[in-house]
């Protein structure tokens, strides 16, 4: 009969289980990427990547410039907790405060692209708010930080509802940072999540 490990081995994977061990907490999920990246790809060839670069290198700034964590990179799309794994009192605001700062810079790389290859660059962002299970996943040089949670499936949702270079939020968001922000009503929509159909 074989052994899984020695003892030393199964204390030390308690150890780390005990240490990363999941929470629940309030996160506030932006998600962004560019629109038309098809079209970019096709038009552009292998500049395309050069622009993609500066585009991703630019946004991750600007969510660090916020106290924004940068869980994920997918293609050409951010995934940012607000909240996880550090927390602030004002995080909501923190995450609209870098999605507008995010859509600037890239209007900003867009007079750039323009000049020199004739080609309109463009992102859209989306935020949402609510608890979450956050911990660990994985271990050493593979581990991740994420948080799993109906807001981050409804922070890709929101942004694919908002014309290119604009910010959209769910009313959760919409409720933390009231008063703060010029707000525009897109009225309410139901998605389909593990949970059922809800309105956002």
């Amino acid at each position: 009969m074989k052994v899984a490990g020695s003892r030393d081995q199964l204390r030390t994977r308690a150890q780390r289980l005990e240490e990363f061990e999941t929470e629940r907490r309030q996160v506030t999920v932006l998600f962004c990427d560019l629109v038309g990246s098809t079209e970019l790809t096709r038009t552009l060839g292998e500049r395309y990547y050069e622009i993609l670069r500066s585009c991703l290198q630019e946004s991750e700034s600007v969510v660090r410039s916020y106290g924004g964590y940068v869980a994920q990179r997918l293609g050409d799309g951010l995934l940012v907790y607000f909240g996880f794994p550090e927390a602030h009192e004002d995080d909501a605001r923190r995450a609209v405060s870098a999605g507008l700062k995010i859509l600037e810079a890239i209007r900003q790389l867009d007079r750039i692209v323009q000049r020199q290859h004739n080609v309109r660059l463009s992102t859209r962002v989306g935020i949402d708010t609510g608890l979450v299970v956050a911990g660990l996943i994985g271990e050493g040089a593979q581990s991740e930080r994420l948080a799993f949670g109906e807001n981050a499936e409804s922070s890709v949702a929101h942004q694919g509802r908002g014309r290119a270079g604009t910010l959209v939020i769910s009313a959760r968001t919409c409720r933390l940072v009231d008063g703060y922000f010029a707000i525009r009503d897109l009225g309410s929509r139901e998605l389909q999540g593990p949970g059922g159909r809800r309105g956002v």
